[in-house]
């Protein structure tokens, strides 16, 4: 079994984006490396097992890839800016606080490839994690993009379909819902507004507090039974839709309007 032992701080300035992908889709994820840059996170590629899957993926991506890229043999120290690539018919998974690479075997389900691919990325790296799934809609890998959502990290769907049929459980599995040629734009968007909620001046903390308050007070819930990474996470995702870059100012928004209280109180 090759390890890959990634050392990262618990305390990332840095998100860690887990892309998972098949052969199918190549050309959407050739989009997605193309437009990458070197402040948008550091990156991880995985090719769903249960679908065919491209030889030489890491060499074909350099061609298009404006960041460097590396198949992931033996171990590797996670730097912002790099894309690292799990090579074809291996397994990710996290044993013992490590990621290491499972040779993928006929005993192995490769149905659950994409739970453990997902779910090692929210339990190695909590709120600093993204699971972005490039060949949506499909119903793989649920269980592990909610796990990244429960410790407060962000999930998106991509597709190049001109309407994205999105379920109620894609809602619950899903915090964005976008086109290849957004995915860059998207993710700088999530970092700048994480970075925002996690403001710790005096102005922004108070903001914080009383979007707090009026949750509490608008679902009727003791302020102790928050989750706190949840509730930032929440507070984030609406932000990133509402395209506000403070916590001043969505507060603002969110005592003003009553759908947007709607949607904050009431969906995933």
């Amino acid at each position: 079994m090759d390890k890959l032992d990634i050392k990262t701080d618990q305390n990332n300035e840095f998100p860690i984006i887990g892309i998972a992908c098949c052969a199918a889709c190549l050309e959407n994820l050739k989009t997605l490396v193309g437009s990458l840059t070197e402040t948008t996170g550091s990156f991880i590629i995985f090719q769903d097992l249960s679908q065919p899957q491209q030889k030489n993926l890491s060499e074909m991506l350099q061609q298009t890839a404006i960041l460097p890229v590396q198949e992931i043999v033996s171990t590797a120290e996670m730097k912002p800016g790099y894309i690292y690539v799990v090579p074809e018919n291996n397994f990710l998974i996290l044993d013992q606080g490590i990621l290491r690479l499972k040779r993928f075997t006929r005993e192995e389900k490769p149905s659950e490839s994409l739970d453990q691919f997902f779910g090692a990325l929210a339990e190695k790296f909590g709120k600093d994690a993204i699971g972005l799934l490039l060949n949506y809609p499909t119903g793989e890998g649920a269980w592990g993009l909610k796990k990244i959502r429960a410790k407060g990290g962000s999930t998106i769907a991509v597709s190049d379909l001109t309407v994205l049929p999105i379920s109620d459980m894609a809602e619950t599995t899903f915090d964005y819902f976008i086109r290849p040629t957004h995915t860059a734009d998207m993710l700088a968007t999530i970092r700048a507004v994480k970075l925002a909620v996690q403001d710790q001046s005096t102005e922004a903390q108070q903001a914080y507090e009383n979007i707090i308050k009026l949750a509490a007070m608008k679902s009727r819930t003791a302020l102790e039974r928050f989750n706190t990474e949840i509730l930032k996470h929440k507070t984030a995702k609406r932000m990133v839709l509402t395209r506000q870059k403070s916590l001043v100012g969505y507060l603002g928004m969110l005592k003003d309007s009553s759908s947007e209280q709607d949607c904050y109180f009431m969906k995933s």
